[in-house]
């Protein structure tokens, strides 16, 4: 859990804001809660610009002045170490929660179990709409964009204009749900927004800056676009994905010039966004499991499940990366 090179505050916070975001929206995880039909609504709102928030960010960290065009001559590197850090633990964590699924099923409740070991091994390479790995998308689709953006940029001249126009064409096209090609397509557009905003950084600061307040009003009249009987990828998630991104990019720097409570407990999220995803989806769904085994989650009860879920997805992850970071650090000092 290093910290980047030239770290960036208000982008570790927004880090923490989207991936809070992300554990709430799994609470839930295509299940019910009767007489809380309210919280599909919550979550309607969330999606609608969580995820293109966080593309976002990772345009905007990848895209660091100078970074794309230092990785031309060293591209074959750069391409294997992101299938280290991504794809393998993308499959590894596909494998272990269907082997998981496979084996819990018979001692406590599981979510979307699949019918048999192949049917999901299946799905988390072709038929991914029942993949496995389907909560942990993000780093599939963002090893991909990482690999080909060196390319198209360099094929681009260096211009965004290109890039831009190729992301809106992939947003608006119809794709079957086969290799994550309906998660692959649509988001590419606000990886590159992510770029072109840290190649005019100061003016895109300056702006959220001065006109912050402006900009969450806009982002939360958006809202009214919300109609769940729209496509996934409308025009309502294309506009108020990207009115998120001044106004929660705003708010997160409104957070660093606070401090206090919010801004530690948004920070250290943000460092620990990767793991937070990698494993929440497990720990709230054990969560989830023990607690059945006690009672239901309907009514009233939903809210004694609803924040234990959310912090047990929150904090179970970083659980996870302290205690494998400190056998990583003894296992060094042995060694040595």
């Amino acid at each position: 859990m290093s910290k980047p090179r030239n770290e960036m505050t208000d982008i570790t916070i927004a880090k923490g804001i989207a991936i809070l975001l992300v554990v709430i929206g799994h609470i839930l995880s295509r299940g019910t809660s009767v007489g809380n039909e309210w919280f599909s609504v919550v979550m309607g709102f969330i999606y609608l610009f969580h995820m293109p928030f966080f593309m976002m960010l990772s345009g905007y960290v990848f895209f660091r002045i100078g970074r794309v065009e230092g990785l031309y001559d060293r591209y074959r590197d750069f391409v294997t170490n992101q299938f280290t850090r991504l794809i393998i633990p993308f499959f590894g964590m596909g494998l272990l929660v269907l082997v998981g699924k496979m084996v819990a099923q018979h001692v406590l409740h599981v979510d979307n179990v699949p019918e048999s070991l192949l049917t999901g091994v299946y799905g988390m390479v072709w038929n991914t709409s029942k993949s496995p790995s389907i909560f942990i998308w993000y780093i599939y689709v963002l090893f991909v964009y990482t690999a080909i953006t060196p390319l198209l940029f360099k094929f681009a001249s260096g211009k965004f204009v290109p890039l831009f126009v190729l992301g809106m064409l992939m947003y608006i096209a119809d794709v079957p749900q086969y290799m994550y090609l309906d998660k692959l397509m649509p988001f590419y557009v606000f990886f590159v927004t992510g770029g072109i905003l840290r190649h005019h950084q100061k003016l895109y600061l300056k702006y959220i800056d001065d006109y912050r307040y402006i900009f969450i009003g806009i982002f939360c009249i958006s809202f009214t676009l919300y109609d769940p009987t729209l496509p996934e990828y409308s025009h309502a998630k294309f506009i108020v994905g990207m009115l998120s991104i001044p106004a929660v990019h705003g708010i997160s720097r409104g957070l660093v010039e606070m401090g206090g409570v919010l801004h530690k407990v948004f920070y250290t999220l943000g460092q620990y966004s990767y793991s937070i995803y990698l494993f929440n989806t497990i720990c709230i769904g054990v969560t989830k499991a023990v607690l059945f085994k006690v009672t239901h989650w309907h009514g009233l009860n939903f809210f004694f499940f609803a924040p234990i879920l959310i912090a047990s997805g929150a904090i179970g992850p970083m659980i996870i990366a302290r205690v494998y970071a400190m056998r990583k650090l003894v296992f060094k000092k042995d060694t040595t």
